[in-house]
This record gives structure tokens, C-alpha cells and sequence, in this order.
């Protein structure tokens, strides 16, 4: 795990993962699919938005594209990730905790 993930997760007071988290998470950073279904209260979101953001810090910004036809560069803002909830409660959830994980980074979550 990064620095900056390490030092979020203890800002937020994690101290122990939840089984789902203990089982979720190497799974994720790995590379490959997971589902998973606990009760409510038991991590999931911790579970998959901490390993994917791990993996965006790793990677850093993508490279600005060369400006064209004589227009100034500008950087672009653009994103990194996508996750979709079913209702407007648990996207505003996911985004809380999402704020958690990318407190001091160049990341920048955000519910639409």
C-alpha cells in the first residue's frame, strides 16, 4: 500500500479490517473480480475503494495530451475511476468514504 493510503486509513481509525475487507482486498490489488455480500456495517466500501485508489496513487496522473492547432496547453481534469450505486443514499455513502481515503492526494472524489 502507499504512504498515502497507509496514513488515510489510520486518520480514518481503521485498525483492523473486517473479514470481508481481510479477504477483499488482496483480491482487488491482485487484479482480479470480486463480489462479495455481508451485512451492512461490515466494510464493503472500504473493502474496494481502498485497493483502487492504492492503485491510482501507484500509477500517478496520466500524461497531458499535446495541445493542438495552435491552442494553448491547458491541464485537463478528467476521470480516473467510475463507481455506480444504485441509489442516491449509497452513492453519497461511497463518496464520504471516498473522501476519506484521498484526504492529501491529488484525487478528488465526486458524486454526480
Amino acid at each position: 500500500m502507499t504512504e498515502i493510503i497507509t496514513n488515510n486509513i489510520a486518520l480514518a481509525r481503521y485498525d483492523k479490517p473486517t473479514p470481508v475487507q481481510k479477504y477483499a482486498i488482496p483480491v482487488i490489488i491482485s487484479g482480479r473480480d470480486v463480489m462479495a455480500c455481508a451485512q451492512t456495517g461490515s466494510g464493503k466500501t472500504a473493502a474496494f475503494l481502498v485497493p483502487i485508489l492504492n492503485q491510482m496513487y501507484e500509477r500517478g496522473p496520466l500524461p497531458t495530451p499535446p495541445a493542438g492547432r495552435g491552442y494553448p496547453s491547458r491541464k485537463k481534469v478528467f476521470p480516473l475511476g467510475l463507481v455506480l450505486a444504485p441509489t442516491r443514499e449509497l452513492a453519497t455513502q461511497i463518496y464520504d468514504e471516498a473522501k476519506k481515503f484521498a484526504y492529501r492526494s491529488q484525487l478528488r472524489p465526486c458524486v454526480v
